[in-house]
């Protein structure tokens, strides 16, 4: 077993290693904008990410999944079916995170996501090369 629980505390640290912080929020890292959590199960670990994937929150996805791939989970499920929006950086950091899975086993594997994720993977043309997956 390992822990995959997310606290303010391992958002402060993320904090103060890119310096995120939400505008207006007296320097704390957490973004009302996404929420990110994890859990464990039979086929690995699933990472649900909920909210607006963008400039200011696409680095704590990045965190979130550099930390989840330091596990010995065999699959790494994002779950980006509750993502609302996704810009330019948040299609980065899923396709940084899909060549670092290529070089480690494979591992990761994307949901679809919501009709804007499906077309924004199109009008990119990269959903023939990201690994998706039924939720």
């Amino acid at each position: 077993m390992y822990d995959l629980t997310w606290t303010s505390d391992v958002f402060r640290r993320q904090s103060d290693i890119f310096g995120i912080t939400q505008p207006g929020s007296q320097g704390s890292p957490m973004n009302e904008q996404l929420n990110i959590s994890t859990v464990q199960d039979d086929n690995g670990v699933r990472v649900v990410v909920e909210g607006e994937l963008d400039l200011s929150t696409a680095p704590l996805l990045d965190a979130a999944l550099i930390a989840t791939e330091a596990t010995p989970a065999t699959t790494i499920t994002l779950d980006i079916d509750g993502v609302s929006f996704i810009d330019s950086t948040g299609l980065r950091t899923l396709l940084e995170a899909h060549a670092r899975s290529q070089q480690d086993g494979n591992r990761i594997r994307l949901t679809r996501g919501s009709p804007q994720a499906q077309r924004l993977f199109a009008l990119a043309a990269v959903d023939d090369v990201l690994p998706f997956v039924d939720p």
